[in-house]
């Protein structure tokens, strides 16, 4: 099997040849262990940003003050992180103090969990001061360290920690779980859109519910921005995620299934952006919808193929009664005309043939004419249109 670390590694024998020490840390270790795909390969070193820029022709200072400088080589870029140690949290997120330093175990210590504090040699040797690979052929998650102490550092990874979870079906060592009890209350402190993005890496996964049931039994959910709007989020462990792809289907499952009292202003909460969450309100009512009646002509037309398939996606993974794909497929490609753009006529048209001045009649009107031509009662030409209209237009 060819190593996935292959080009990284020349950017480990660069720094080394310039008498400096360089790893491979982090998720890459990790993932590599867990044969699972590699995307973002971070490396670890003793060069302090200002050399690494030196020793390399094309860098990127996106983060000099903490010690990250992008290296480009060979058309991929790394992200290179001088080895450090921090200390004082008061923002919950950055330290208020970073140290350079030239251990790579000083550096580990300084991580999240035992499965992210591991580093790989040039030669492929793996370096694990904190049984990192043990716990992940156990199956366990744990913190580096004191688990409350990690939490107060940044509480977001509490909720990280509830998706690694999930994502890599993991049990969270008692320790740990009791301090996310503990420290619950610190996640109040982030930014919603922190706790935002590692929530909807979370409803990623198909097995979300794994890490939802951590989420409850450990009450963190109950200091979740919005957390009053969602009175049955028990409800979401009940459901099958795989049968969705999007991040607007799983969000709009997560609200249903927890039966929000107020998508709209829980939406608001969390700061989504108002194109992704006029789609997942689209998606809920749409749903909705359906859950009183079975896709007919006008439905279908009005939500449009794509939301029809996603809503009937999510009756699966509530283990309703769904349409199949290929027969909404079917009845989509049977419809007349896909939008009111492909409608034979428009206002002006309308204005003309009945001699009267344009306003809101003409778009009333023109739905009418849309209904009659997806119904199949008017064929979409002008000349048949102007027919109907001669007969029924003052009816």
């Amino acid at each position: 099997m060819s190593d996935p670390f292959t080009h990284a590694k020349t950017i480990l024998k660069i720094l080394e040849e310039n008498g400096f020490k360089a790893y491979i840390v982090g998720g890459s270790v990790r993932d590599y262990l867990l044969k699972r795909p590699i995307h973002d390969i971070d490396i670890a070193t003793s060069a302090t940003p200002e050399q690494v820029m030196t020793i390399f022709p094309v860098t990127f200072p996106v983060g000099v003050k903490h010690g990250t400088v992008i290296v480009r080589h060979e058309n991929c870029n790394y992200e290179v992180t001088t080895f450090r140690s921090e200390s004082g949290y008061k923002d919950f997120r950055h330290p208020d103090e970073v140290t350079f330093e030239t251990s790579i175990f000083v550096d580990l210590a300084r991580r999240d969990f035992t499965m992210n504090a591991m580093a790989m040699a040039m030669n492929g040797q793996i370096l694990d001061p904190y049984g990192g690979r043990a716990d992940l052929k156990k199956g366990i998650l744990r913190t580096v360290g004191n688990a409350e102490a990690r939490f107060k550092e940044d509480p977001l990874r509490q909720l990280r920690a509830i998706r690694f979870i999930a994502q890599l079906s993991l049990k969270p060592d008692r320790v740990m779980e009791k301090a996310i009890t503990t420290c619950a209350p610190y996640i109040r402190h982030l930014a919603v859109e922190r706790i935002r993005e590692e929530m909807t890496k979370l409803l990623m996964q198909d097995a979300a519910p794994r890490g939802l049931e951590l989420l409850l039994r450990t009450g963190l959910h109950t200091h979740l921005p919005g957390s009053q709007w969602l009175p049955r989020l028990e409800c979401t462990l009940d459901v099958s995620f795989r049968w969705l792809d999007t991040e607007d289907e799983r969000w709009a499952l997560f609200l249903i299934s927890s039966d929000c009292k107020n998508p709209d202003a829980f939406l608001k909460t969390w700061k989504f952006s108002n194109k992704t969450a006029l789609a997942i309100l689209s998606l809920m009512n749409a749903f909705q919808r359906r859950n009183q009646y079975e896709w007919d002509k006008l439905t279908l037309y009005q939500y449009g193929l794509e939301t029809a398939c996603s809503v009937e996606k999510i009756r699966r993974a509530m283990g309703h009664a769904f349409t199949s794909q290929e027969i909404l497929t079917e009845c989509w490609v049977e419809l007349p005309i896909k939008s009111r753009s492909q409608l034979a006529v428009n206002g002006r048209d309308l204005c003309r043939w009945l001699d009267k001045k344009g306003g809101p009649w003409t778009g009333r009107l023109l739905e009418h004419i849309e209904n009659k031509v997806i119904l199949g009662e008017v064929s979409n030409d002008r000349h048949a249109i102007q027919r109907w209209l001669e007969r029924h237009a003052f009816d």
